[in-house]
């Protein structure tokens, strides 16, 4: 009866120190998701595509993926296919554009700004923690010629008021401090 209660005990206990020792591996599961989160997929023009038709929400991961796309070296002048008279985002307020032509990069450039403002926490998670976003390319995104009907005074009164010392929030608050004084709102 001894020996049953400790072969009993006893394999349990081994299977679980087997266990803990595969998953101390080099390539652990842990480490792998690691690899694969930090992995940015350039240029992806079907991510900008599903923002742009799916405007009410995105998951994280959508906008993780999205901000991993936008990179200055993607070749982004092709025309974009949408709809005439689009709803861009919707929630706090909604914003209609009335397009004609745009490329890739013109409406990748408005779903940055707008997503900027809509999920504004999670976007900002993503810049601090994502090192494979290009954030220079990113601002010059950000930055406004001709003035459009976008909240930049709204996103920048957000990152006046948003808890972070990290690098991009500066960043962020330069350029639209410059759309604001530049279009007076």
């Amino acid at each position: 009866m001894k020996r049953i209660l400790l072969v009993i005990f006893f394999l349990p206990v081994m299977f679980s120190c087997n266990n803990k020792q595969n998953n101390t591996s080099p390539t652990s599961r842990k480490e792998k998701t690691r690899v694969q989160e930090s992995k940015c997929d350039k240029c992806d023009k079907d991510i900008v595509e599903k923002l742009e038709k799916s405007k009410d929400s995105i998951s994280y991961e959508d906008l993780d993926r999205f901000l991993c796309a936008l990179d200055e070296n993607c070749k982004w002048s092709k025309k974009f296919p949408y709809e005439q008279n689009v709803i861009l985002a919707s929630g706090k307020d909604s914003i209609a554009f009335q397009r004609g032509v745009s490329t890739y990069e013109e409406i990748a450039q408005e779903i940055a700004i707008m997503y900027l403002y809509y999920m504004f926490t999670d976007y900002m998670k993503i810049l601090e923690s994502n090192k494979g976003i290009d954030k220079r390319y990113l601002l010059s995104l950000m930055e406004y010629e001709e003035p459009m009907d976008l909240p930049f005074a709204q996103i920048l009164d957000s990152l006046q008021h948003y808890q972070s010392d990290h690098p991009i929030k500066d960043s962020l608050i330069g350029v639209f401090e410059e759309n604001v004084q530049r279009f007076g709102y």
